[in-house]
């Protein structure tokens, strides 16, 4: 309590103030006038004025002492009903039964006559109409517009005492078991607060201990004749009363917050959040644009593209959210708080549920799994395709959004004002936990939220995981745990920034810049091959023009080299047509014959030592891989290609034995030739701008995966039945060993077999240590 707030409230009944001028020998100001015939003969009488109904057509007053919809006493009942007058009530509700019992007990000629909504026009027409023959009685109270507008004689009773108030019954007023026979209580009105506010916000405190409102301020505000909206008229009253409300107001502490300072004001970091925004667009408009201009594109087919689309989708929206309440900081409001949670938490959601689908369709695929449930006796088996998982995705993300929704309900995001500084403050998106001490439930909702794209997350790491070792293009498991990383664990540091920071400005900025920057980092992850499709588009763009201008000198050049002895295929000019052919048709697709090491080099010697071979055959077999490499697998699979056997292998993947399960695997095609000999391994990998294509002749091993020995320093390589190991330098000391990817365990023992038969007459023997 911090005392009387000035004004008092006070109950009564009410004459028009005129009628009391017109008749000074009435006394109007006491209830013993009541009964005065002359008096009685100025008010309405009994039936004059209808009672009000409600919308359902019922009267207003449906107690059971009301009539018709008005109290008539026994003293006006029967035939005494024409000879009595009206008391004008706004409805039975207001000072329920005390009237009526007034009324009883005085034994007033009156009835009660209950008006509702029509009540005010009614009696300001009596009071506004000034009749000298007419008046009006009526209930009402002060401070209220009616009194403090027009001049009012309030009719005085016995004055209130508790043996009076005490002897009231309102369950069964009005009747002759209880009595009302004195007049209301005058209400002294208080100020009231929480008792926090004393040390928690000390100059409110010395505010309201000073805040006082006089009769005569509160009667200049509600006489207004514009005091239509309360709130335009008490800020007129203030501005034009300063001298009465100034010295409430203590002097400010050296403290005191007094200057608003909006998030948008801190013109570095608002830039730096704005450039990372415009990158993170960018970045992922770019991607989409590329996935749909290069849909045709094989890589761009088989990296689910609908799925990345997603991904590109929810970090927009994600990004676009998380700054929400930065771009509009001037305008913050609870609805702008509201869509910045909804908007930031359902895109992250679609980030994850998109990365989790992606891994999740690898890993079902190559795990082989035949997964199943039965649903009201029927069998229903779970599938990878786009819609199935649109489905699924949609169902998840829906349960997200029911989360999001209840903790909207239960925490009410609104702009929360906050401390900025010695003498600024500002405002931020917060909630009713940043208000006051949270509620288990709030903590509970809260926790469910985080909790459940935290398990979305660590489920598309733990697929990811168990996808590690498959020999994919771009590394794609890698890449899929770079982005589930950077879009989730940035989570963490954002709640520790909003629990530990008390910088709200820190809070605004540094959460939207490491939200931002994760989600770009994520969505520049598993967009790559789009992204460099398009970047590869618009250097050509950009450097047509150099290009066109040197493409006169360079095929001068080429022609001129091809004249020289030994220009091309260096060093195998001098030897047959065969040879020739085979080097030139390999060079054509980048394998270069001439760099290489002897044991690698498809030089003149192994071409001449080769038997039956004419050189049209060769010829065709080189043009066969040409082709196959260059993507048309419908011309040759596993089959016999112009007269010439020849092995192919498509979609391998090639590493190191002993590398780490995060090392990238290389895309390789296979190409064996058992007539010559000679093992192809053909770089597929789309992001080589020089492939390294290799040719074997001579030291080549194939056998199946073993684990390491005990006590080996090098990690041991699965030993998986779809993969075989590749030994080159087989005769050397240090032989090299590469582990190749097949697509399954068949295949993989079909090229141990053939590489073992094909090159076991020509494999020296190991020197002995």
């Amino acid at each position: 309590m911090y005392g009387a707030l000035g004004y008092v409230g006070r109950i009564s009944w009410y004459f028009p103030s005129y009628i009391a001028e017109l008749y000074p020998s009435i006394i109007f100001s006491s209830w013993g006038s009541m009964r005065d015939p002359h008096l009685l003969q100025l008010l309405p009488r009994a039936g004059t004025t209808l009672p009000q109904r409600k919308s359902d057509g019922s009267y207003l007053c449906i107690y059971w002492y009301c009539q018709n919809g008005e109290y008539v006493p026994p003293q006006c009942q029967g035939a005494a009903y024409s000879g009595c007058h009206e008391f004008w009530h706004v409805t039975p509700d207001y000072s329920p039964g005390m009237n009526e019992q007034r009324i009883l007990d005085f034994g007033l000629p009156l009835v009660v006559v209950y008006l509702g909504p029509t009540f005010i026009p009614t009696v300001s027409a009596c009071i506004e109409r000034q009749s000298s023959n007419s008046t009006c009685l009526f209930f009402y109270w002060v401070p209220e517009m009616l009194p403090s507008r027009y001049a009012l004689q309030p009719v005085h009773f016995p004055p209130a005492t508790f043996p009076c108030m005490s002897a009231f019954n309102q369950s069964i007023a009005p009747s002759n078991a209880t009595s009302w026979n004195c007049d209301w209580e005058t209400d002294v009105l208080q100020k009231v607060a929480t008792a926090s506010i004393t040390h928690r916000v000390p100059p409110v405190h010395s505010l309201l201990l000073n805040f006082v409102v006089r009769d005569t301020d509160i009667v200049d505000m509600l006489s207004d004749p514009d005091a239509v909206e309360l709130v335009a008229t008490a800020c007129a009253w203030t501005r034009e009363n300063e001298r009465i409300w100034s010295p409430w107001i203590p002097a400010p502490p050296s403290d005191y917050v007094k200057t608003l300072q909006l998030a948008s004001a801190r013109t570095s970091r608002f830039a730096i959040s704005l450039a990372v925004l415009t990158l993170l667009v960018a970045i992922n408009c770019i991607s989409l644009a590329s996935l749909v201009w290069f849909r045709r594109d094989p890589l761009i087919r088989i990296q689910s593209p609908s799925l990345v689309a997603a991904v590109n989708l929810g970090a927009l929206v994600s990004g676009i959210g998380s700054t929400l309440d930065l771009v509009l900081a001037d305008a913050l409001s609870a609805y702008v708080c509201t869509a910045k949670t909804v908007v930031s938490a359902l895109g992250l959601g679609t980030v994850l549920i998109a990365l989790l689908a992606k891994t999740w369709r690898v890993f079902y695929i190559f795990s082989n799994l035949r997964l199943s449930l039965v649903v009201a006796g029927r069998l229903f088996r779970l599938n990878v395709s786009n819609r199935h998982l649109g489905l699924l995705g949609a169902l998840i993300l829906a349960l997200d959004a029911l989360l999001i929704s209840v903790w909207i309900a239960a925490t009410l995001p609104q702009p929360v004002q906050q401390s900025a500084g010695a003498t600024t403050f500002t405002y931020r998106c917060g909630s009713l936990m940043d208000l006051g001490p949270a509620t288990a439930v709030q903590v509970l909702l809260t926790g469910l939220a985080l909790l459940y794209h935290w398990l979305l997350a660590g489920a598309g790491l733990y697929f990811a995981y168990r996808i590690r070792s498959l020999a994919m293009i771009n590394n794609e498991s890698t890449v899929t745990m770079v982005a589930v990383t950077s879009v989730t664990l940035p989570t963490v540091f954002v709640v520790a920034i909003q629990v530990t920071s008390t910088n709200p400005l820190v809070v605004v900025f540094d959460s939207a810049i490491i939200v931002v920057l994760s989600l770009l980092i994520g969505s520049v992850a598993i967009s790559l091959r789009p992204l460099s499709l398009a970047a590869g588009t618009a250097g050509r763009v950009l450097l047509g023009s150099v290009t066109r201008s040197r493409k006169s000198g360079h095929t001068h050049a080429i022609m001129a080299a091809s004249t020289i002895p030994g220009g091309r295929g260096g060093g195998v000019d001098a030897v047959g047509a065969l040879t020739k052919l085979v080097n030139e048709s390999l060079e054509d697709v980048g394998i270069e014959t001439r760099n290489l090491t002897s044991a690698y080099a498809l030089d003149g010697t192994m071409m001449a030592n080769t038997p039956d071979i004419s050189g049209e055959a060769m010829a065709a077999a080189v043009r066969t891989v040409v082709t196959e490499w260059h993507g048309s697998e419908a011309a040759i699979r596993h089959s016999v290609a112009c007269r010439l056997p020849v092995l192919v292998g498509t979609h391998f993947g090639l590493r190191a034995a002993h590398a780490w399960w995060w090392t990238a695997w290389q895309a390789v095609t296979l190409v064996l030739i058992p007539p010559l000999k000679t093992l192809l391994v053909l770089d597929r990998d789309p992001w080589a701008t020089h492939p390294h294509n290799l040719a074997l002749r001579h030291g080549v091993e194939a056998c199946a995966v073993q684990p390491a020995p005990p006590g080996s320093s090098q990690p041991s390589p699965p030993a998986d039945e779809d993969r075989f190991l590749l030994i080159t330098n087989a005769a050397s000391s240090k032989p090299r060993t590469a582990i190749v990817q097949c697509r399954d365990a068949a295949e993989a023992r079909r090229w141990v077999y053939a590489i073992t038969t094909t090159f076991a007459a020509s494999v020296p023997q190991r020197p002995r240590d």
